[in-house]
């Protein structure tokens, strides 16, 4: 007898290559020369894989069993794409070819890879910013505000806080100092002290230069003498700001504490001038 090939066939049965199906079946007689008809296997039904990223265990179960197929869980990988659970990864690639009841692979997020915030409390704008940047962060100011924790132009606060853990690109929002609020304004009624050369009020010693024009009158004071401030009885010297005019006495006088921002001058008013 002799064998003709009639193409080929799924087969579950029978490994791809070999007969799955003959005609005449086996048993059956056919005088000498004649043609047996075969069919070679060419496995099992193929199934096409399945896209299954984005997808929870059971919906990646279920859309794989759908196309008669299985999954296994290799494990778990970082991915800032996918959220944590779901299929990051998969092997076979989607659209690719299986047999029936074969298994897909796949690998489940963890979510993304998480940074620790920096402390930036106490930096500049500038060094906050330097710093995220190189930690994959984003800096955002959140506001301007009068602060007794950091001077002016340090970082105060921040949001969210120091050895947080956040994704890649996250925004870390901070707020600047403005130095410690000023002190309320104090309106006192001046006198002056006839021949010191000060003009006195609640507590304070004001000193007082007078800078006269020339052929002005010795003892005249101008509208608005420059003036410094010091606190008496007090070792070490506040800083005040000072409004009003100081030209003559029962004047009102109008002073301000203003916090101690280091090595300064004592406040001065010139004029209109205040250095």
């Amino acid at each position: 007898l002799r064998i003709g090939n009639a193409g080929d066939i799924e087969s579950p049965k029978y490994p791809k290559g070999t007969v799955a199906q003959q005609s005449p079946q086996p048993g059956v007689k056919l005088p000498r020369g004649e043609t047996v008809t075969i069919w070679l296997s060419t496995g099992p039904p193929m199934q096409i894989v399945p896209d299954l990223s984005g997808l929870d265990w059971n919906r990646a179960a279920a859309a794989a069993k759908a196309s008669a197929l299985r999954i296994g869980n290799a494990g778990d990988i970082e991915s800032p794409k996918y959220p944590k659970g779901t299929v990051a990864q998969q092997s076979p690639q989607p659209g690719a070819k299986l047999p029936r009841g074969e298994t897909v692979t796949i690998w489940l997020s963890t979510g993304p890879s998480l940074i620790r915030v920096p402390h930036v409390i106490g930096m500049t704008e500038a060094e906050a910013a330097k710093l995220l940047q190189r930690t994959e962060l984003r800096l955002r100011i959140a506001g301007e505000d009068y602060s007794t924790e950091q001077p002016e132009n340090r970082v105060y606060w921040q949001d969210p806080v120091e050895n947080s853990q956040r994704s890649a690109g996250s925004t870390v929002r901070v707020k600047i100092s403005r130095g410690e609020e000023p002190g309320p304004w104090w309106q006192f009624p001046i006198a002056l002290a006839a021949g010191a050369g000060l003009l006195l009020t609640a507590g304070y010693a004001i000193g007082k230069t007078v800078n006269r024009k020339p052929g002005e009158k010795k003892g005249k004071l101008p509208t608005r003498p420059k003036i410094s401030v010091r606190r008496k009885g007090v070792d070490s010297e506040q800083e005040i700001e000072v409004e009003g005019d100081v030209s003559a006495v029962g004047s009102a006088l109008r002073l301000r504490a203003i916090p101690d921002r280091g090595e300064q001058e004592i406040a001065k008013i010139d004029d209109n001038k205040k250095e």
